[in-house]
């Protein structure tokens, strides 16, 4: 009834309409939207590192739940600021990764694959804490109510939006033909350069910074939105998915519309608001 592009616009609107919602005007409830969307992406996740008929999966799925109760818990002595930094070691781990395999992904089936599926569970323990928690903190923070949660995930889905369209019309030069090759060199360029232009637009609506400083943290943010991006689609390689679900119609499952948050958002609260 309606092409793929058709259906991925009607979507694209329904999340931003949802997004302005909870980040501008019921920010009471965004906690427990939060809670759904993580606890769901960890649901995809699971199925995505070959977890997903586990028999376990009951006793995964809790040992999630506590990661992120003890650690929203104990904040007050810094466990939560300790799984975020551990993000940085998943950070450095997905760019050496995207750049030893892109050439052939293949080359992932030398490795023993209950080894590889840990591995991209354990990250998975990471990240999508590490991201709920940045959310949730960067929702609390008092600059002028969350605009500035909305703003970076403005930043974000104009990044995608941007790159999505210009290598759609303008892409030619593939960057990772065998992890995401739908992802041109042209359409990142342009992604960057739409989101970048925003930043610059209204970033004194929130942050006290000089122009320079603006300049390198913004740029390392969108450049890990790509490496989230990249990190999603590698995994998706490595066990021959197409999407992580089907939840969201146009775009696939909910880790293909949130990948480039997992490492952007978590870089955005270590650098700005921890010490």
């Amino acid at each position: 009834m309606f092409s793929n592009l058709t259906k991925r616009v009607i979507t694209s609107v329904v999340i931003i309409l949802t997004i302005i919602s909870f980040t501008l005007f019921f920010t009471e409830y965004l906690r427990f939207i939060l809670s759904i969307v993580i606890f769901y992406g960890f649901w995809e996740w699971l199925n995505i590192s070959g977890y997903g008929l586990n028999k376990n999966r009951i006793w995964l799925f809790v040992t999630f739940f506590l990661t992120i109760f003890f650690s929203i818990g104990l904040q007050k002595y810094g466990v939560a600021n300790i799984l975020l930094y551990f993000n940085v070691v998943i950070w450095l781990g997905a760019a050496f990764l995207l750049l030893k395999f892109n050439e052939e992904t293949n080359h992932f089936k030398s490795y023993n694959k209950v080894t590889v599926n840990r591995t991209i569970l354990v990250s998975g323990y990471i990240i999508l804490p590490s991201l709920y928690l940045s959310f949730l903190y960067l929702s609390q923070v008092n600059i002028e109510k969350s605009f500035l949660l909305f703003f970076v995930i403005a930043y974000v889905a104009l990044s995608d939006i941007g790159g999505y369209f210009c290598g759609k019309f303008f892409g030619k030069k593939k960057l990772f033909p065998n992890i995401s090759p739908n992802k041109t060199l042209e359409g990142y360029i342009g992604g960057f350069l739409i989101s970048f232009t925003a930043i610059l637009l209204t970033y004194e609506k929130f942050l006290n910074e000089t122009l320079f400083t603006t300049v390198i943290i913004f740029t390392i943010f969108i450049m890990l939105s790509f490496i989230g991006d990249l990190y999603i689609s590698l995994i998706k390689r490595i066990h021959s998915l197409e999407d992580t679900g089907s939840i969201l119609p146009g775009h696939g499952g909910l880790l293909d519309r949130i990948d480039s948050y997992l490492f952007s958002i978590p870089f955005i609260y270590l650098t700005l608001f921890i010490e």
